[in-house]
């Protein structure tokens, strides 16, 4: 895609019905002047399977799940910087170096109590980790330098509407990105997720708030890897930012690395189970758990230079990451498939 057309991509992430903990997201292409447009009423239950379903007002839900259920209006289509969203009540808002660069943060102070530790802090220990993980080889050096301007906000569960993209508010998302390193954070949806019951421990929320934050500095971290170049590609783009996500787990206190690589893994083979090989994104849970073991095959054969190789020789140059994977490796479908089956 042009360089003048890919600030207009917003990277966001939701919980998925698979585990709790386990985020996965989704590309929508807005910009941060769009066109306003009113919506029905989104409303978030939760049904017997555990599943969370969306529904365009209460008396759409089924009686059964009306009690817990949560409702928001999304406005607009727009979306501001997050150093221009409006909060309410007592804020705070530092300015403070990371190893990744300068980083911008505001929050309001109600959602200390749903973490154990401060934004501030948790920020801070993701940029570290994130960091770490840029460092342990294979990286070019624009990266394991990295020096970029981060803007990250925290919002609480009763989103300015007029300031978040109708798409975000109705797909219940818990962070998105926007290019090249705005990240906004919903903390009860971090938390809680979008329906009643689901709240956990202030421990539990740190841990899930550390991979939002990993996977969304993955977004940003592959943007800055493209250099503004490439082509639209949400398998490829969601792929590298799922599969950091694991991969920068391992350098994180808060988070086991290994629980996050074996739900991308159930969730890549259930892809290939359903006969899903990647040529077409549908949004699915189990299209994200694919991107992610592409990303550890080629890690595995061939190490993070590899992951950077292919970016350089092909991804960057707009080609799509399936068809670049199979023009590299030259297997056939079968191998494919038995090479991701055996990933560990």
């Amino acid at each position: 895609m042009c360089k003048e057309c890919l600030p207009k991509q917003i990277y966001s992430l939701r919980p998925s019905a698979f585990t709790f903990v386990l985020v996965i997201s989704a590309i929508v292409f807005l910009s941060y002047q769009g066109a306003n447009a009113e919506s029905a009423q989104d409303c978030f239950y939760k049904d017997k399977q555990g599943v969370i379903k969306v529904s365009d007002g209460i008396d759409k839900i089924p009686a059964e799940y009306r009690a817990s259920a949560q409702c928001t209006k999304a406005k607009t289509t727009e979306s501001v910087r997050p150093n221009q969203i409006q909060l309410e009540g007592n804020t705070r808002s530092v300015d403070m170096a990371s190893p990744l660069g300068r980083i911008e943060l505001r929050w309001p102070r109600t959602l200390e109590k749903i973490f154990s530790r401060t934004p501030e802090r948790a920020v801070a220990d993701a940029a570290r980790t994130a960091s770490r993980a840029l460092k342990s080889g294979g990286f070019p050096t624009h990266l394991t330098t990295l020096d970029m301007s981060w803007r990250i906000v925290f919002l609480d569960q009763n989103l300015p509407e007029t300031q978040i993209p109708a798409q975000v508010v109705s797909n219940c998302h818990p962070g998105w990105m926007y290019p090249p390193a705005d990240i906004f954070i919903v903390a009860q949806r971090v938390a809680a997720g979008c329906v009643a019951g689901d709240a956990v421990s202030p421990e539990k929320a740190d841990s899930a708030l550390t991979r939002v934050l990993l996977h969304e500095m993955g977004h940003a971290i592959e943007f800055a890897l493209m250099k503004g170049e490439g082509a639209h590609d949400p398998l490829r783009a969601e792929g590298f930012a799922s599969w950091f996500e694991g991969f920068s787990a391992h350098y994180s206190s808060l988070v086991d690395d290994q629980v996050v690589l074996d739900e991308y893994r159930a969730l890549g083979l259930s892809a290939l189970e359903q006969g899903n090989r990647g040529f077409s994104f549908s949004g699915s849970p189990t299209d994200y758990g694919l991107g992610a073991l592409y990303f550890r095959l080629l890690q595995q054969k061939r190490g993070v230079a590899g992951i950077v190789s292919l970016y350089q020789k092909r991804l960057n140059q707009g080609a799509g990451l399936v068809q670049s994977l199979h023009d590299d490796f030259a297997w056939g479908d079968e191998r494919w498939i038995k090479e991701i089956r055996d990933l560990r």
